[in-house]
């Protein structure tokens, strides 16, 4: 049975004030993908931010103690640093890197039909660098079915 979506834009605000992909992640699976012709597709990946609180707790006098076996165990570095080690970032671009992996192999799966053309590895490439894409570009690349006409 044929599923149609439709939205004025492909591009939620996160927290931090960038955007990210979940919202065409979850389209993808809908055989018909309509999008408002002034709309745009924003496929930036995924971040995380990560609140440390060391500073804070250190300026009422509060001293965290841990311990922890190998330098890849990283929740106690929220209370223990002020920002990200190489460590703990490597952790957390490795575990990020994982998942978006999968999420635009399931993109690109989902679309295979209009994205067959592409190769997924240089396609995914030139999207990433691409930034912010506008309605009608979403749709001559593939990823969107149709632009309806403004009224």
């Amino acid at each position: 049975k044929p599923m149609y979506l439709y939205t004025n834009t492909f591009t939620s605000p996160t927290p931090s004030g960038g955007t990210d992909m979940k919202d065409y992640y979850l389209a993808s699976v809908f055989s018909h993908i309509h999008l408002q012709t002034q709309g745009d597709l924003a496929l930036f990946g995924l971040h995380t931010t990560n609140t440390f609180y060391r500073d804070f707790l250190s300026k009422y006098g509060i001293t965290v103690h841990t311990w922890k076996h190998g330098i890849y165990k990283n929740f106690a570095n929220q209370f223990t640093h002020s920002r990200y080690n190489q460590a703990h970032a490597d952790n957390v671009s490795n575990i990020l890197r994982g998942i978006q992996q999968h999420i635009l192999k399931g993109m690109y799966e989902a679309r295979y039909e209009k994205l067959k053309d592409y190769e997924p590895s240089s396609f995914w490439r030139m999207v990433h660098h691409a930034g912010a894409l506008p309605a009608n570009m979403a749709q001559k690349i593939g990823f969107v079915d149709y632009l309806p006409p403004l009224n």
